[in-house]
């Protein structure tokens, strides 16, 4: 299937999923807590949100900072948000983290900052993960559903964080793009790319400090977006409890990061809806939620544009 094709295909995906879920909920009611939404926790919501990504630019800043000379933070943070208007914003195919990567080149090569990124998202993962499986295994019902109690959490958490250190230290990824280089032409020129980015991403098993010190930015970052979540439901007059909240945010940020629909629309809906029903939260509720979380994250995005048109009028780039 061709680009294109594949793009239309996920756009009906998610008009599918917005269409069943509109429909099987009161709309009206969910469009009338959104009219009487409470000033004071949207306020709340969006400085959460600003927040977090704020503080995930420094973050990056700082493991960037383990390969090259790094941007100053408030250059990281123009192409942080730059990288967030490409993936919030545009429909395409070209990640916002690519963009990123390739708008700090003069720092770095884009290999060298693609490594620092995907260390970042990796660590990342394996927190919102870890939290997830904690905050799951702790529920009642669920509970229940684990045959060995404690034993199957602890044991996909320790297994999850192996292989992640695996990945990223492993000295056997440099066999296997060593073999793949002496293939020659177009592939060994992409495989030469990967293998400076692979150099990089090892390079951090030198620098445990770096590491740790990202994951527990990573915890604090989670910690905010899990906040802003809350601060949703509270503005359009929901109820939820912070045990129900750290129990669904996580999984709801996971679900929403499916790359099913173009940037997640309709899946992330769906996610928060179902699951934040299944916690106690009112589905009309957790719908009014969902459509002001991605209202707010659209509109919080757009400032990228600004900061892409800037950077491009100072390097003079035609490109």
């Amino acid at each position: 299937m061709s680009k294109k094709l594949w793009t239309i295909a996920k756009g009906l995906v998610a008009v599918a999923i917005l269409t069943v879920l509109f429909a099987a909920l009161d709309w009206r009611d969910a469009l009338q807590r959104l009219s009487n939404v409470s000033l004071s926790w949207l306020a709340v919501a969006i400085a959460l949100n600003i927040s977090a990504f704020l503080l995930s630019a420094w973050r990056w800043q700082r493991l960037a900072a383990v390969l090259t000379s790094p941007p100053r933070y408030s250059q990281a943070v123009q192409f942080y948000w730059i990288g967030k208007f490409f993936s919030t914003i545009l429909p395409s195919n070209i990640g916002g983290d690519v963009v990123r990567a390739a708008m700090a080149r003069r720092f770095g090569s884009t290999t060298v900052m693609l490594s620092s990124i995907a260390v970042e998202r990796v660590t990342g993962f394996l927190v919102v993960v870890t939290i997830a499986v904690v905050t799951l295994s702790t529920m009642p019902d669920l509970r229940e559903l684990i045959p060995f109690g404690w034993a199957l959490p602890v044991v996909l958490i320790v297994s999850m964080w192996i292989v992640g250190s695996r990945v990223v230290t492993s000295d056997r990824l440099k066999e296997i793009v060593e073999k793949a280089k002496n293939g020659g032409g177009l592939r060994s020129k992409i495989v030469s790319k990967l293998q400076v980015m692979i150099s990089g991403v090892m390079a951090y098993r030198h620098e445990r400090g770096a590491l740790v010190f990202t994951t527990l930015l990573s915890v604090v970052f989670y910690a905010l977006l899990f906040a802003f979540q809350g601060s949703l439901i509270w503005a359009v007059d929901g109820e939820v409890t912070v045990a129900a909240l750290v129990s669904a945010a996580p999984v709801v940020i996971l679900v929403s990061a499916l790359p099913i629909t173009i940037n997640g629309l309709g899946v992330a809906e769906a996610a928060f809806v179902a699951v934040y029903v299944l916690v106690g939260v009112d589905a009309e509720a957790a719908l009014a939620a969902a459509v002001l979380r991605r209202l707010i994250i659209t509109a919080s995005a757009l400032p990228g544009a600004w900061f892409w048109m800037t950077v491009r009028t100072k390097e003079a780039d035609p490109r």
